[in-house]
């Protein structure tokens, strides 16, 4: 009877070995013999444990006459350095040629040796010489200390007593006599394998071949405890009610605040499959259908999201990334403080959650990933209003060059309300004013009107400035990109059209208000000068004097971009003198 140990889940390898006597090979291609598993040979025509495993790491090494001392450091596990070392032994000597692999660090009783193959090159053995593998393997996962996982491989013409795979073996060398001529070349393949899976795996398959295939009297050879005699529906239900146990789902809820642009994303992770929130203010924007497993140790929660920022004031990380450091099968929640720079947005998918936890090598595996989902379109009220004013106002403004400062719109806005004007119409005059106002036109936004008979305009560097941006033309000697020099001298006829010029730069209005309210002090040329290097840092590589002067064709300011023009030209001129 094979003893199964449910507290230290022990296998007695010396019993199996003597009762059973089963002909699985492991290591040799002979069919006569009986013991588990016994090395005769060094090929490998016959069943290997090494294909069922991966391969972490592969060193040819000869073993020559005047070889000497030599020490090799790899690694099967991150927490786990293994060293192969050559021992200082000439085939002069009378002792074997021995190979030490030392795991140096616990193993964190994970149950998990290492193990070494040998593999010949050029037919350098045979039968009467072979390798004679020797595995001091413990049973007892609690003996997996320092310098107790230690292997010996040893080059014997030995033929008899060959050791067990899975006996505990002792460390000393056996002598043996080597001769000069049989060079030994070893490939050693380091690899990690479960030593109790692939016993009972082996057992298990053996089992199940001999109740197929042969007769009541050869399938009592199999004399299992009746703890283990259960039957697969048995095993299949308690396996299912085990990873329930284990199984968590997942819920997202969101709060908006109307009066600000602020919101609470909470990401709750527990056993049941409904959670109630007692706060009626929270909607529920995702959850997950079926539950999943999550190991325990470090879970990470993410939150992407164009819509959303990290809200500063309440401290929130950018990354939008939280851990849980030490999960161990609790319901756990996290909470997001949000802003968004958006005054609206309609229903639909707003962002993802991704729950992740940490496997043994410290990479994040993915556990569950939820779509956010808003059914209906969520405004800001007040503050959704106040920022329809403020862009109403900026297009309103924007020909005349106008400053629109908060202090602007808070006086406009509480006029109207004094006068019992609701927000809504407010919004609905200012857009008409929008549609039906004009604007005079200053000075340096007129047009550039060419004479009738004059379509085009042939500069003499090769450029050609027409009222089309599709025939604009700029030679080559002009079309600089932008540097310093040009930045500032360039600051000066823009800055009247900085932000119409920025927009066309893909500037979105936060970006360009901050720049206002940080250079606006010191004048608007200093605005312009920030916008220019702005998108020199964005775009490198496009930001060019040919870029520049075809979106102020664009806009229809021929007038800027002749004084552009003029102001590259002049540069020209001063680095050929300098020359």
């Amino acid at each position: 009877m094979i003893v199964l140990s449910d507290a230290s889940n022990r296998l007695d390898m010396h019993s199996i070995n003597e009762q059973f006597r089963v002909k699985k090979r492991l290591y040799s291609s002979t069919d006569n013999d009986n013991l588990i598993p016994k090395k005769r040979h060094c090929n490998r025509d016959g069943c290997s444990p090494l294909e069922l495993y991966p391969i972490v790491k592969s060193i040819s090494y000869p073993l020559n006459v005047n070889e000497e001392h030599c020490c090799i450091e790899t690694s099967i596990l991150d927490s786990a350095p293994v060293y192969v070392n050559f021992s200082k032994l000439s085939f002069q000597s009378s002792y074997d040629k021995t190979i030490n692999v030392s795991v140096y660090k616990s193993l964190d009783s994970r149950d998990i040796s290492p193990i070494v193959s040998l593999s010949p090159h050029g037919m350098q053995f045979s039968p009467q010489y072979p390798v004679r593998l020797r595995l001091p393997l413990s049973i007892d996962k609690k003996q997996f200390e320092i310098d107790q996982n230690v292997i010996y491989v040893c080059h014997s013409n030995t033929m008899d007593n060959e050791p067990l795979c899975w006996q505990k073996l002792s460390k000393e060398t056996k002598t043996s006599v080597l001769y000069e001529n049989n060079t030994v070349y070893i490939e050693i393949f380091l690899t990690h394998f479960s030593l109790y899976k692939i016993i009972i795996d082996t057992l298990q398959n053996l089992r199940t071949k001999m109740i197929n295939s042969c007769s009541s009297s050869s399938s009592s050879c199999f004399n299992w405890s009746n703890q283990n005699e259960v039957s697969y529906e048995n095993r299949h239900e308690q396996k299912i009610k085990k990873n329930d146990e284990h199984s968590y789902y997942c819920q997202v809820y969101l709060r908006c605040f109307s009066n600000t642009n602020k919101f609470t994303l909470d990401v709750i992770c527990s056993k049941d499959k409904t959670t109630n929130i007692s706060d009626t203010n929270k909607v529920i924007i995702a959850q997950s259908r079926s539950s999943r497993k999550i190991n325990k140790g470090i879970v990470r929660i993410r939150l992407t999201s164009s819509i959303f920022s990290a809200d500063s004031c309440a401290s929130e990380e950018e990354c939008l990334t939280k851990y849980e450091s030490n999960f161990d099968e609790n319901d756990f929640d996290k909470q997001f403080a949000l802003v968004s720079n958006k005054t609206c947005f309609e229903s639909g998918v707003i962002g993802k959650i991704f729950i992740e936890h940490q496997d043994l090598n410290g990479n994040y595996e993915q556990v569950f990933e939820l779509n956010l989902i808003v059914e209906q379109s969520i405004y800001f009220n007040h503050y959704y209003h106040k920022c329809r004013l403020k862009e109403t106002d900026d297009k309103l403004v924007q020909r005349s060059f106008q400053l629109s400062d908060e202090e602007h719109l808070n006086i406009i806005l509480n006029n109207y309300l004094k006068n019992g004007i609701s927000i809504e119409n407010m919004c609905r005059i200012f857009t008409q004013m929008l549609e039906n106002i004009t604007l005079p036109v200053l000075n340096d936004q007129q047009p550039y009107i060419l004479p009738n008979d004059l379509n085009t305009e042939h500069l003499s560097c090769g450029c050609t400035i027409v009222t089309d941006e599709r025939h604009l033309k700029i030679s080559k000697k002009c079309n600089l990109k932008i540097n310093d020099t040009l930045i500032h001298r360039l600051s000066e006829p823009l800055r009247l059209c900085w932000k119409q010029i920025g927009r066309e730069f893909n500037f979105n209005d936060v970006d360009l208000i901050d720049i206002e309210k940080t250079y606006r002090i010191d004048g608007l040329r200093e605005c312009s000068h920030q916008m220019l290097r702005e998108w020199y840092t964005r775009s490198p590589d496009t930001c060019t004097i040919e870029h520049l002067i075809t979106i102020l064709i664009r806009n229809k300011l021929i007038n800027i971009a002749l004084n552009v023009h003029d102001i590259v030209t002049s540069y020209i001129s001063e680095i050929l003198e300098d020359k």
